[in-house]
Protein backbone atom coordinates (compact mmCIF):
# COMPACT_ATOMS: atom_id res chain seq x y z
CA UNK A 1 0.00 0.00 0.00
CA UNK A 2 1.13 3.37 -0.89
CA UNK A 3 1.18 6.05 1.59
CA UNK A 4 0.95 9.74 0.70
CA UNK A 5 2.27 12.70 3.18
CA UNK A 6 -0.50 14.93 4.71
CA UNK A 7 1.76 18.10 3.03
CA UNK A 8 1.60 16.08 -0.59
CA UNK A 9 0.58 18.35 -3.56
CA UNK A 10 -1.78 16.05 -4.59
CA UNK A 11 -3.56 15.74 -1.14
CA UNK A 12 -3.60 19.35 -1.24
CA UNK A 13 -5.33 19.88 -4.82
CA UNK A 14 -7.37 17.09 -4.46
CA UNK A 15 -10.21 18.48 -2.38
CA UNK A 16 -10.11 22.00 -4.91
CA UNK A 17 -10.70 19.51 -7.59
CA UNK A 18 -13.63 17.42 -5.79
CA UNK A 19 -15.21 20.99 -5.06
CA UNK A 20 -14.69 22.00 -8.86
CA UNK A 21 -16.33 18.61 -10.15
CA UNK A 22 -19.01 19.20 -7.77
CA UNK A 23 -20.05 22.69 -8.97
CA UNK A 24 -20.04 21.71 -12.59
CA UNK A 25 -22.09 19.31 -11.84
CA UNK A 26 -24.68 19.03 -9.03
CA UNK A 27 -24.77 22.80 -9.39
CA UNK A 28 -24.92 24.22 -12.51
CA UNK A 29 -27.35 26.50 -13.83
CA UNK A 30 -30.99 25.04 -14.79
CA UNK A 31 -30.59 26.39 -18.49
CA UNK A 32 -27.80 24.51 -18.66
CA UNK A 33 -29.23 21.48 -17.63
CA UNK A 34 -31.94 21.87 -20.22
CA UNK A 35 -30.24 22.13 -23.21
CA UNK A 36 -30.08 18.52 -23.74
CA UNK A 37 -33.84 17.78 -22.96
CA UNK A 38 -34.43 21.38 -25.11
CA UNK A 39 -31.96 19.46 -28.20
CA UNK A 40 -33.57 16.24 -27.68
CA UNK A 41 -37.13 18.00 -28.00
CA UNK A 42 -36.19 19.35 -30.90
CA UNK A 43 -34.83 15.78 -32.58
CA UNK A 44 -38.32 14.21 -31.71
CA UNK A 45 -40.13 17.37 -33.28
CA UNK A 46 -37.99 17.01 -36.47
CA UNK A 47 -38.22 13.09 -36.62
CA UNK A 48 -34.01 13.38 -36.93
CA UNK A 49 -32.72 9.41 -36.98
CA UNK A 50 -31.11 6.75 -39.45
CA UNK A 51 -34.10 7.51 -42.12
CA UNK A 52 -33.98 11.25 -41.31
CA UNK A 53 -30.55 12.78 -40.52
CA UNK A 54 -31.98 16.17 -41.74
CA UNK A 55 -33.68 16.38 -38.39
CA UNK A 56 -30.99 17.06 -36.55
CA UNK A 57 -30.56 20.56 -37.84
CA UNK A 58 -33.23 22.14 -35.49
CA UNK A 59 -30.69 20.96 -32.75
CA UNK A 60 -27.56 22.31 -34.50
CA UNK A 61 -29.22 25.76 -35.23
CA UNK A 62 -30.16 25.65 -31.48
CA UNK A 63 -26.21 25.21 -30.61
CA UNK A 64 -25.43 27.44 -32.89
CA UNK A 65 -27.41 30.23 -31.33
CA UNK A 66 -25.75 29.57 -28.02
CA UNK A 67 -22.74 29.24 -29.40
CA UNK A 68 -22.88 32.64 -30.98
CA UNK A 69 -24.33 34.32 -27.64
CA UNK A 70 -21.62 33.14 -26.20
CA UNK A 71 -19.11 34.62 -28.66
CA UNK A 72 -21.06 37.40 -28.20
CA UNK A 73 -21.15 38.15 -24.44
CA UNK A 74 -17.04 37.23 -25.06
CA UNK A 75 -16.57 40.34 -27.19
CA UNK A 76 -18.81 42.47 -25.32
CA UNK A 77 -16.52 41.58 -22.01
CA UNK A 78 -13.57 41.68 -23.82
CA UNK A 79 -14.43 45.36 -25.00
CA UNK A 80 -15.94 46.38 -21.98
CA UNK A 81 -12.28 45.37 -20.10
CA UNK A 82 -10.36 47.34 -22.95
CA UNK A 83 -12.50 51.06 -22.18
CA UNK A 84 -12.40 53.12 -18.96
CA UNK A 85 -13.05 51.59 -15.80
CA UNK A 86 -12.05 48.15 -16.40
CA UNK A 87 -11.15 45.58 -13.64
CA UNK A 88 -7.34 44.72 -15.07
CA UNK A 89 -8.48 41.60 -16.53
CA UNK A 90 -6.06 42.08 -19.55
CA UNK A 91 -3.20 42.68 -17.96
CA UNK A 92 -0.91 40.58 -16.31
CA UNK A 93 0.04 40.75 -12.67
CA UNK A 94 2.17 37.72 -10.81
CA UNK A 95 2.23 37.97 -7.25
CA UNK A 96 5.86 36.92 -5.87
CA UNK A 97 6.02 35.80 -2.80
CA UNK A 98 9.21 36.50 -0.35
CA UNK A 99 12.43 34.72 -2.00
Amino acid sequence: MVSVAADAPVVRVLPVLVCAVDVMTDRSPPIARAVPFVVGFLNDRYLAGPDNPGGYAGGMWFYTLLSSLGLLFAWKLWQAERGPGSHGLETITIKRGAD
